[in-house]
């Protein structure tokens, strides 16, 4: 589980840093109150970084617990 929370980490992190949010960056405790659809879909811009694992792991989870 920590190594799944320390990629959701990085990859807010990263969109921190590349996105832009009606004009202004998000800091990434701001982004962690995406819903995940939302995270997932704004993750698409960055593909490479990684984020189809983490995509694959959430969703499973998800449809588990769901």
């Amino acid at each position: 589980m920590s190594g799944l929370i320390a990629s959701i980490k990085y990859a807010l992190a990263i969109l921190s840093q590349v996105a832009t949010f009606d004009g202004k960056k998000l800091v990434p405790e701001e982004l962690m109150k995406l819903k995940i659809k939302d995270f997932f879909g704004l993750a698409k811009a960055i593909e490479g970084f990684g984020l189809e694992e983490l995509a694959k792991e959430l969703w499973s989870s998800q449809e588990k617990q769901g």
